[in-house]
């Protein structure tokens, strides 16, 4: 990974320096800057969540990066945003009113048995894991209305009446792909598909290779012409290099606004963000941004967003879903400009520090 040299140890720093609450500050959508409490087992629950998917696995190796360089933000914003332990979408509800009547969390007479299920976590040594709080998610079925009368797990489907699509990734972190092969492998009619890397859910996320042979047969009643299918995926999204953390960290006027451009779209919220409302987020150094999603194209507004001290852009542009075409004009103390990006080239024109500039790459 880009920025760090070995993110697993720069991880167990980040946990072991926020053992105790510590404050960090940053704005709040209002753009007011204000102290926000981060704790390491909030982290944890956040990069648990994250884990999920390839955006978010790309989010978690930005933030331990920034945090290599003395930047806990990323890590506190994602603690803000996902601060329950569930991403987008998730529904705590319901993800326990289906586990706990999946199986009996309790291995004795006792359905309350918490000290029993804390001993298999010692014994079988899941206490000593990195993502050992996984396990606890299983804690409220103990105190759940209705769970199974026993422990004893159901026979494992074999024959049916109807085929079986099981679906798997080999980067998901909570329902491993060897599961899914041993369930395929001994189904009468089963068809596995296999996404490299990928998310924990693998069907309709954009991918024809995983979606076809599942319409097909919902569709047409067709069925694979094989048992197994392996698609192509990735296990995290392309990383997003960190940018310099104050003004004189950049080389030009240009440098300053791909900075920008980097900052916001690689926002948490934006990735997260399903344009159904505008996003208002706040910038780390005060002010905040909006976007609004059109028909063709992303309304963007900055009301003195500071991704960095000392540079509160306040302007409007837009991002041109067709072409892709990036474009914006700010203010700012000593200066205005005007940013065009465009999938091969960048160029910022006007005023920096002061001094007129015209600058392509």
């Amino acid at each position: 990974m880009q920025d760090v040299a070995n993110p697993a140890t720069e991880y167990d720093r980040v946990l072991a320096r926020f053992k105790e609450p510590r404050e960090v500050e940053y704005a709040d959508p209002d753009g007011v800057v204000r102290p926000h409490s981060v704790q390491s087992a909030g982290i944890e629950a956040v990069v648990d969540t994250l884990l999920y998917d390839p955006p978010g696995r790309q989010l978690i190796q930005r933030a331990v990066a920034a945090a290599a360089h003395g930047d806990d933000v990323p890590f506190a914003r994602l603690l803000d945003l996902l601060g329950s332990g569930n991403g987008p979408g998730v529904s705590s509800f319901a993800y326990h009113a289906i586990t706990c009547a999946d199986y009996r969390v309790s291995p004795t007479s006792n359905p309350a048995d918490v000290a029993a299920v804390q001993a298999y976590a010692q014994q079988v040594g899941i206490a000593h894991l990195r993502t050992d709080e996984v396990y606890g998610d299983q804690y409220p079925c103990l105190f759940w209305p209705y769970q199974p009368p026993t422990g004893a797990r159901p026979a494992g489907l074999a024959t049916t009446a109807y085929p079986v699509f099981v679906l798997g990734a080999t980067g998901d972190p909570i329902t491993s792909v060897d599961q899914a092969k041993s369930i395929a492998a001994r189904l009468s009619d089963g068809y596995l598909v296999v996404t490299e890397g990928g998310p924990h859910v693998t069907f309709g996320r954009g991918s024809d290779c995983v979606d076809g042979p599942v319409n097909g047969f919902l569709l047409d009643g067709h069925r694979p012409a094989t048992r197994t299918i392996s698609c192509p995926g990735r296990i995290a999204d392309e990383y997003v290099p960190l940018t310099a953390a104050t003004e004189s960290g950049y080389s030009d006027a240009l440098d300053a606004m791909i900075a920008a451009d980097t900052e916001l779209f690689a926002d948490p919220e934006y990735v997260f963000w399903d344009g159904e409302q505008d996003l208002q987020v706040g910038c780390r150094d005060g002010g905040f941004f909006v976007v609004t999603s059109l028909t063709t194209r992303e309304n963007l507004r900055f009301a003195g967003c500071a991704f960095v001290p000392g540079l509160p852009l306040t302007g409007i542009g837009n991002l041109d879903f067709k072409s892709g075409d990036l474009t914006w004009s700010v203010t700012f103390p000593d200066g205005k400009l005007d940013y065009h990006a465009t999938e091969t080239s960048r160029h910022v024109t006007g005023t920096y520090k002061g001094k007129p500039v015209d600058i392509t790459d």
